[in-house]
């Protein structure tokens, strides 16, 4: 090679052994092409004696930064953001090992891999791999992307005391694989090392370091907010964003937010405003949560599962192959959406205000408006919160107190493939608060994360409730407020889940105790079954969210579910009774009875559907069912099946005792009456019966008149998982 007037060229002496002498000479050559000249006589001969190889580098003392970490559910910095990891790269740094005392540098060669594979020390065939897909045995064969090939003869920074390098340009698909590093000493004085994988097995040196890419946080899916109009059809509740003239037209809030590289799906949580309660036996409040997730079908669209903590179950039809949702058992599958599709979800909100005589529920739903030439794509969130209903405005049809989106990683394996290598985003608040009392205002802010899972208090309690509708109560003492409880229910080997659903807590600030109705319809069934919760926390510092969930408590047994028996009272009494002669009139006259009394209070006997009265004994009994209905009015059965409505007093039997006296019979006739009182907790029942023995002084004789009119009461409860003692 020439330049200017100096002439040079690179030898191989790989061929010749260090320290050996060898013997170096010059002669011009002429030109090929010309018959003028010939070769010149060989040059004075310049002796060499080689020096020795640099150094192999030690591939151990290869660090980088920023240092790989595992995902860790709620600690931070285990990641770097995305910015970060375009803007810095990753730097690796190399230090001297003491064993070059030459001035030089450090090459480096550096390609990426899906796993980490075993040390080695074997020797490499030199060079890179070439193009061919087949071609193996190479330091990076196998590689999914060589960044700096050997060839390239890439140099670190600094010197064998202290070198750096950066990584530019990783592809961020590449964050959690591993990166196979080789290195060689390089000195412009000095012979370059073997590099490191290429060197004679005899130095026994380790072929590689490898570097794990750092895992890189998704972007956060910024909220903004705007409005929607959405139309209703009345008649059959269906929805449309396309205008309808005869349809009902509401202008309902909107939240969008763009999808985001690398993630696989989004979770969206919604807080309603706050529940006050609606029994008389608790002063309390409650936010109810809804669950929206995204979850990618790996067909280019999304899974849409939903769950929710209120009440009233989501109306989703179910055939029971639809997919799972891998981040919530408790969520159903809803549809599949693609590109341009848009999505009524099952949540819905009643209106304070009718059209035509008929309530307007107001719809979540979810529209995909696909990527456009100067636009990305990005995803419509309608709330159900009606802004306007046919240009009305009601502060009251304004149903939720904060919104959010995170862009996920699924998964909880911190060695699985996605989350080995990123982590789920910031999470975008949207929420409602009043700046004033007459004010309504909105703000979007990031949080880092959900908050920490709590601590389920040591103070919880369950224990079978006297509360109407409902089976058992949890009760836990705390100072930090509302709560959703995660409830499940095993069976008695504790191995299969029998019902698994989420449930907010009413939060008594007064007392300082979250309160958890568990309903008779859903839980009433599993007395004696074995029930274990976990507890997130509804924070409503930053606008409000909801915390991670706690740790399982350790299952216990639901307790039995029995409906004590009344507590009886008996006193005696007057009754006028008719006594029937052969011969003469009949004489109403009073004799002593007996009446049983009972109270029935509410909040205390709301378990009891109604009681079934007993008179007599035997095959002879008489049986009375008295019952009541939703509106707590009380009916008898009569023996005919006839409903007849208990105001006050009813008779239940009419009874007679005879006795004969000589030719003439004696008839004495009693009633069975029941009496119902109000009260001011509820209702007084009392049964009048005659007395088991009555003497009538008739003339000179005395007639000795008998009933069996003993009562038995026994309660009904409210449905058949309820003992009676």
């Amino acid at each position: 090679m020439r330049d200017s007037d100096t002439w040079s060229r690179i030898l191989d002496l790989n061929d010749y052994e260090r320290g050996e002498m060898i013997t170096v000479s010059v002669r011009a050559c002429a030109d090929e092409t010309t018959t003028e000249y010939r070769d010149g006589i060989d040059g004075v001969a310049r002796e060499i004696t080689l020096p020795n190889r640099l150094t192999v580098p030690d591939t151990a003392n290869l660090t980088a930064s920023p240092e790989y970490m595992p995902h860790e559910d709620g600690v931070r910095d285990t990641f770097v953001t995305l910015q970060e990891f375009i803007r810095d790269g990753v730097t690796l740094s190399m230090s001297d090992t003491g064993e070059n005392y030459y001035r030089g540098k450090y090459q480096i060669a550096a390609a990426v891999f899906d796993e980490r594979e075993a040390d080695d020390v074997s020797v490499m065939p030199a060079g890179d791999a070439p193009s061919e897909e087949d071609a193996g045995g190479y330091w990076n064969s196998g590689a999914v992307a060589t960044l700096k090939g050997k060839a390239a003869e890439t140099a670190m920074t600094g010197d064998f005391a202290d070198s750096t390098y950066t990584l530019e340009n990783i592809d961020p698909a590449y964050a959690g694989k591993w990166l196979k590093i080789a290195l060689r000493s390089v000195s412009d004085s000095n012979i370059s090392s073997w590099w490191s994988d290429e060197d004679d097995t005899t130095e026994n040196t380790v072929n590689y370091q490898w570097i794990r890419i750092p895992r890189i946080r998704v972007e956060e899916p910024k909220i903004t907010e705007g409005a929607a109009s959405v139309y209703y059809d009345l008649t059959s509740g269906n929805c449309t964003l396309e205008s309808v003239p005869e349809y009902v037209p509401a202008v309902q809030t909107e939240l969008d937010f763009k999808l985001q590289s690398y993630s696989d799906g989004y979770r969206i949580q919604r807080i309603r405003k706050a529940k006050e309660s609606n029994t008389d036996e608790l002063n309390a409040y409650r936010y109810d949560a809804d669950w929206i997730y995204l979850e990618d079908d790996n067909n280019g669209g999304y899974n849409i599962f939903c769950s929710t903590s209120a009440d009233t179950p989501l109306d989703i039809q179910s055939d029971g192959e639809e997919p799972v949702c891998r981040e919530d058992e408790t969520a159903v599958f809803v549809q599949n959406i693609q590109a341009g599709d848009t999505a009524v979800l099952p949540v819905k909100e009643e209106t304070v205000q009718n059209i035509l005589d008929k309530p307007v529920s107001t719809q979540m739903i979810l529209s995909w408006t696909p990527k456009e030439e100067e636009k990305e794509a990005y995803f419509r969130l309608i709330l159900p919160d009606a802004e306007t209903i046919m240009d009305y405005a009601d502060e009251a049809n304004l149903f939720t107190s904060q919104a959010s989106v995170q862009a996920v990683i699924l998964g909880d394996d911190p060695e699985q493939e996605r989350l080995a290598g990123y982590e789920s985003s910031e999470i975008s608040s949207w929420y409602r608060y009043k700046p004033t009392q007459i004010e309504q205002a909105t703000e979007v802010t990031t949080l880092y994360d959900y908050s920490d899972a709590v601590e389920v208090q040591s103070g919880v309690s369950i224990e079978a409730s006297v509360w109407k509708d409902t089976a058992y109560k949890l009760t836990e003492k705390t100072a930090d407020g509302y709560s959703i409880y995660q409830v499940k229910i095993l069976d008695s080997d504790q191995e299969r889940v029998l019902d698994l659903r989420n449930l907010s807590a009413y939060y008594d600030i007064s007392s300082e105790t979250n309160i958890l109705a568990l309903k008779d319809a859903v839980y009433a069934q599993y007395a004696g079954k074995w029930i274990s919760f976990r507890e997130a926390r509804v924070t409503e510092a930053n606008g409000g969210n909801i915390s991670r969930w706690s740790d399982w408590t350790v299952p216990i047994v639901l307790p039995k579910l029995i409906v004590e028996s009344p507590e009886v009272t008996e006193t005696t009494a007057q009754a006028e009774y008719i006594l029937h002669r052969t011969q003469g009139d009949d004489v109403p006259k009073q004799f002593d009875a007996r009446q049983y009394s009972w109270l029935c209070e509410r909040g205390i006997h709301d378990k009891i559907e109604g009681y079934q009265i007993q008179i007599g004994q035997g095959e002879d009994s008489f049986y009375a069912e008295i019952k009541r209905d939703e509106d707590n009015i009380w009916y008898y059965t009569s023996p005919t099946g006839e409903q007849i409505a208990v105001t006050d007093t009813l008779t239940l039997l009419q009874t007679e005792s005879t006795v004969q006296e000589g030719a003439e019979t004696y008839t004495l006739s009693a009633e069975v009456i029941l009496n119902l009182t109000q009260t001011e907790n509820g209702w007084q029942f009392t049964v009048t019966v005659p007395v088991q023995e009555i003497s009538v002084k008739e003339e000179n004789n005395r007639l000795s008149f008998t009933f069996e009119c003993n009562m038995i009461l026994e309660p009904i409860p409210v449905n058949d998982n309820y003992e009676t003692n």
